[in-house]
């Protein structure tokens, strides 16, 4: 699947069931603001590779990285570093790449 490093189908669900019923109420509330502003970061870095501003892109996403492992952002990272390495700039028809898509990135951060 699409999603970073999570098993089978269900065993995010169990893990969430289990934290909600052990852990208090501001940390569950915590934890959804860093999930909201990982996803922030995550789509500020798409959003910059699709622009073609890909040393921001590569920048956005390795800082993501530093606070967790997506598999994703390392995707993203890997293809804007990929990019740089190329020289690719504005205007050259460039295919979209496939493994970068907007559509593709549903993790649970």
């Amino acid at each position: 699947g699409c999603c970073s490093g999570f098993g089978g189908a269900g065993s995010m669900g169990d893990l969430v069931d289990v934290e909600a019923s052990v852990a208090p109420r501001a940390s569950v509330d915590a934890v959804t603001d860093d999930q909201r502003r990982r996803t922030r970061l995550y789509e500020e870095a798409l959003d910059a590779f699709h622009s073609k501003n890909f040393s921001q892109a590569q920048s956005l996403a390795e800082t993501l990285l530093e606070e967790v492992d997506d598999g994703a952002a390392t995707r993203l990272a890997e293809q804007a570093r990929r990019r740089i390495r190329e020289g690719t700039s504005e205007g050259h028809g460039q295919r979209e790449d496939p493994s970068v898509r907007r559509s593709a990135h549903r993790t649970v951060l």
